[in-house]
């Protein structure tokens, strides 16, 4: 299968692919709660929401980690968090329209990113080979 899928594979471990996985699922949600905010003109909510995406020296560390293993993943990531402090900054000035620009610009790096990288599994040996070091703690620290 993966012979047929010509996007850029993203060396990750098993436990590394399900939290990737894991933080998809949540980026999602929170751009299903943006437009379900948006629609109620709940400014506050979508402020709230944003910011669980928007640019963080946290999040930053994870695109890092998970990026060590494909050029162009990390600055990729970090693109997309800084797109949604559009988002977030729009909502504050209670901005409807550049909400929805702002979110679109946020989904269109998660469709390029989606389509320019697939996960490949890989063990430990070999995530550190591409350069990764296995330590996990910044990923799963509050």
């Amino acid at each position: 299968m993966a012979g047929l899928d010509k996007r850029t594979p993203l060396p990750l471990t098993e436990m590394m692919a399900t939290h990737q996985k894991q933080e998809m699922r949540d980026h999602l949600q929170v751009v299903q709660e943006i437009a379900i905010a948006l629609g109620k003109d709940d400014f506050d909510a979508i402020t709230a929401a944003a910011a669980r995406i928007a640019w963080s020296d946290k999040q930053a560390m994870m695109c890092k980690h998970m990026g060590a293993g494909a050029p162009g993943f990390t600055a990729m990531g970090e693109h997309f968090h800084r797109t949604a402090d559009g988002i977030v900054t729009a909502a504050k000035n209670r901005d409807r329209a550049g909400v929805a620009t702002a979110l679109g610009t946020t989904l269109e790096t998660c469709v390029k990113c989606h389509a320019t990288y697939r996960q490949d599994i890989v063990d430990e040996q070999t995530f550190a080979k591409h350069g990764g070091s296995m330590g996990h703690s910044m990923m799963h620290s509050e």
